[in-house]
C-alpha cells in the first residue's frame, strides 16, 4: 500500500486508528452475529482460529478473555497478536 498505510486503519496523527467506517449494511450484519472467528498466525505462518464473543461500539470490535480456568494464563491467541498484531476477524 502507498506510504505505509494499513487495509482497514484511519491515520490519526503518528498512530493508526482502527476504526473502521462500516457501510449501514456491513455494519448490521456483523451486529447480528453472536459468534466472530479471530485469526492470528504462529511464527511458522500456520493460521490459529478461535471463535470468540464481541461487541461492536462505535466502530471497533471489544472483545474479552473471561475468568474461566485455562490450562496456561498465556493464551496462545494472546501471544500470536503480541508478536504478530495483524490479526483478521471472521464473522
Amino acid at each position: 500500500m502507498a506510504g505505509g498505510e494499513r487495509r482497514g486503519c484511519v491515520r490519526a496523527g503518528d498512530a493508526y486508528n482502527p476504526r473502521m467506517e462500516l457501510a449501514a449494511e456491513v455494519r448490521a450484519f456483523i451486529e447480528r452475529q453472536r459468534v466472530a472467528h479471530l485469526a492470528t498466525s504462529e511464527a511458522d505462518g500456520t493460521p490459529h482460529l478461535v471463535p470468540i464473543c464481541f461487541a461492536l461500539v462505535d466502530g471497533l470490535v471489544y472483545s474479552v478473555i473471561d475468568d474461566k480456568p485455562k490450562r496456561t494464563v498465556l493464551l496462545r491467541r494472546v501471544q500470536n497478536i503480541a508478536e504478530r498484531p495483524g490479526v483478521a476477524l471472521l464473522f
